[in-house]
């Protein structure tokens, strides 16, 4: 989600905390930078690491128990509001988790106090495949009629983009998160990404009018490209 103004990072940002409430926790904005604990702590609550062309980063704390990561990339014209794992499920059950719960009230909070333009700026979506080792993914035929299809090139030894000429604004990646997190057991995840020309216009309205609208569109990517 993209709060577009015309204001300073820092002036967003400590708006964005009235609003919430919470406590916003500097990482980066110039002349200050993320000291070692600190990009630990995002690694921790973003599953990556800091981004080196983001201009502004913070961590907003909210009283709910989680925390809201704050980017603005270098040329971007507003800054980002990361809202991790809005469907984020019980490992073994089909509900969402509290965590998942919290964030979307965040959200619709949010959404229903903000009089400035907001737009989606990307939304991702993951099928975790617990239990499934990434050497026996990589060597699936899956795997291969997706490389076929749509061509693949590596990242890194665990890493995979799939990235299909159409549409263009979007990307699928698929990797070993049990390497990536060091996790004590195995785990395949298959990411999609879009940006938001994916979407062209539209401004956000509510959050289940978010996900919805989002889901749908994605639903039908994620088909066309796993036919």
């Amino acid at each position: 989600m993209q709060v577009i103004t015309g204001d300073a990072d820092l002036h967003t940002a400590k708006k964005i905390e009235a609003i919430l409430g919470g406590q916003l926790e500097i990482l980066k904005c110039s002349p200050i930078r993320p000291i070692k604990e600190q990009r630990k702590e995002w690694r921790n609550i973003t599953g990556r690491t800091l981004p080196k062309t983001a201009a502004f980063v913070a961590l907003l704390h909210h009283e709910r128990g989680q925390s809201i990561p704050l980017v603005r990339y270098g040329n971007g014209k507003g800054i980002e509001l990361h809202f991790h794992g809005l469907q984020q499920y019980e490992r073994n059950e089909h509900a969402l988790n509290d965590g998942a719960i919290q964030r979307r009230a965040i959200l619709e909070e949010f959404l229903s106090v903000w009089d400035e333009p907001l737009r989606l700026s990307r939304f991702d979506r993951c099928i975790d495949l617990i239990g499934l080792k990434w050497c026996d993914y990589s060597n699936s035929r899956t795997h291969r009629t997706l490389c076929k299809r749509h061509g693949a090139a590596v990242f890194e030894k665990t890493t995979i983009y799939y990235q299909p000429p159409k549409p263009k604004y979007a990307k699928v990646t698929a990797y070993d998160k049990q390497h990536a997190n060091r996790l004590s057991y195995p785990l395949t995840r298959i990411e999609y990404s879009f940006i938001g020309q994916f979407w062209r216009n539209g401004e956000a309205i509510n959050a289940d009018e978010i996900i919805e609208a989002a889901t749908l569109k994605t639903d039908a990517f994620i088909k066309r490209v796993f036919r």
